[in-house]
């Protein structure tokens, strides 16, 4: 069977070829990243005062949890849908690492469905684990060696859980969402705005 493909496709598959071999970002990069980051951020310090400094000692930390969750899904619809309407040059790079944090998505849902109860204090390292996992290898494939550092802070939280007591687990994930989703989103988008992306 012959493959024939126009002009505007070859210019496409050459546009990717290049993207990929400078490691250009594209416009918004780091705005997955950002979104996320921010939200898991935030309400991670809501559980945090919630537990340690309210007398409901946690009461509504479910509500804030599904609440930051389903704003974020929709947020990450809608910004997916105005990335498929214009999506410009889609990288290697870009179509991989939404794999890798897609299958991360999977396993997040498997871990809220399968700890609950008295195993629901697994949560928050079984999802650093992962999390630091789909990090590393996204750092190795953006080639942005600073981001190392990010995994590393990730694995010391991720072993910090075994010493701490319960009540400063989400200060833990608040540093995991600082270190590996807020610094890297920023940097990716202020990367694709110097390389005349934005």
């Amino acid at each position: 069977m012959e493959n024939n493909i126009n002009e505007q496709e070859s210019l496409r598959i050459i546009s990717e070829m290049i993207s990929t071999a400078r490691g250009n970002m594209k416009k918004g990069a780091g705005k997955h990243f950002l979104l996320w980051g921010y939200l898991i951020f935030l309400a991670s310090i809501a559980h945090f005062v919630l537990i340690n400094f309210t007398a409901s000692r946690g009461e509504g930390i479910g509500l804030i949890w599904l609440g930051v969750t389903a704003f974020g899904i929709l947020i990450s619809v809608i910004m997916g849908i105005r990335d498929y309407r214009d999506p410009g040059v889609v990288t290697y790079i870009g179509s991989i690492s939404l794999r890798i944090w897609a299958g991360f998505m999977v396993c997040l849902v498997a871990i809220m469905i399968l700890l609950r109860g008295e195993a629901g204090w697994y949560t928050y390292p079984a999802i650093t684990f992962i999390y630091t996992y789909a990090l590393y290898i996204s750092t190795a494939l953006y080639k942005i060696r600073w981001m190392y550092i990010s995994v590393a802070v990730c694995v010391v939280c991720l072993l910090l859980y075994n010493t701490v007591s319960f009540s400063y687990y989400p200060l833990l994930m608040a540093l995991v969402m600082l270190v590996g989703n807020i610094l890297p989103g920023h940097y990716l988008n202020y990367k694709a705005k110097v390389q005349g992306n934005v």
